[in-house]
């Protein structure tokens, strides 16, 4: 409920009664706005991933804000082995 001091129109959005009709009939919805991987129907090697997570290296939490400079050289090379000339941005 929202503060009576503040003029909100709390009336329902027309795509949240259009989404709730369709939950309602149990029609398939795709939901771009779900940011949890496990249930975006996305397959995966699970063993890869747990067996990849399993050195105490993994344990440390260490961010860096422009990522991993493991995974900025893996996208880097991704991209030179398709033609293109793409550098890893530097940390900083």
């Amino acid at each position: 409920m929202y503060s009576k001091r503040f003029d909100w129109n709390a009336a329902p959005h027309p795509l949240g009664t259009a989404l709730d009709e369709r939950m309602s009939r149990g029609e398939a919805i795709l939901d771009l706005t779900d940011a949890n991987p496990t249930r975006a129907g996305l397959e995966y090697a699970a063993d890869t991933i747990r067996s990849a997570l399993a050195g105490p290296e993994t344990m440390i939490y260490m961010p860096v804000h422009r990522g991993l400079a493991v995974a900025r050289e893996a996208v880097s090379t991704y991209y030179r082995e398709l033609g293109e000339t793409v550098s890893p941005p530097l940390p900083g």
